[in-house]
């Protein structure tokens, strides 16, 4: 997605693929002591929506095993296109199950909006994610949400590559952990 990217990186943007498009997209995530790998394929079922299964694969001390699969979905209800402009707006659900019973499951539902031009970009997601899990430890829900600027630093041609550098700033708001009802107060807290 690096190389032809129409949205933040990292947070949601509300493009989507054509009827019928594939988008494969891999990533990787590596600390001191494993590895992950997550492999996705987004579908376009209809030129405003877009579905994509996901599955994600840990690795450590050379074992691999299968984490956990998740479901997202992008449906674009509006598209503005003007000379050399293009608004957008969509929303976002993604469903994660983990294989192990001891891992959380969660409901993602998010909008997003943003606008393309021949010179800037900006993007901004918000939304909240509901933990479904019944565990003896329950993490609190998150509000999320993100923020992107970017700018294309010469005028493009439509037969090269071109540029376009993104700054983006994004977001939870925990709500509280749980043990056994009863609030951890550390728990909570707003990461960016």
């Amino acid at each position: 997605n690096l190389c032809s990217a129409h949205e933040p990186l990292f947070g949601f943007g509300p493009d989507v693929l054509f009827k019928g498009g594939f988008d494969p997209h891999m990533s990787f995530h590596l600390n001191k002591y494993d590895f992950e790998n997550e492999i996705s394929c987004g579908y376009g079922i209809t030129p405003k929506w877009t579905v994509a299964p996901e599955l994600s694969i840990l690795t450590k001390a050379g074992k691999s095993k299968l984490e956990g699969y998740m479901i997202e979905s992008n449906y674009r209800f509006m598209k503005i296109d003007k000379p050399g402009i293009s608004y957008k707006a969509s929303f976002v659900t993604a469903f994660s199950i983990p294989l192990e019973n001891k891992e959380e499951k969660n409901l993602l539902c998010a909008f997003t909006a943003g606008q393309e031009s021949l010179r800037w970009y900006w993007f901004t997601h918000f939304g909240f994610e509901k933990n479904l899990s019944e565990n003896l430890w329950n993490e609190g829900n998150a509000f999320t949400y993100g923020a992107t600027l970017g700018i294309r630093p010469h005028k493009p041609d439509y037969y090269k590559p071109d540029f376009v550098f993104l700054l983006e700033a994004i977001g939870n708001l925990h709500q509280e952990f749980t043990e056994e009802e009863t609030n951890i107060k550390i728990s909570s807290g707003n990461t960016i």
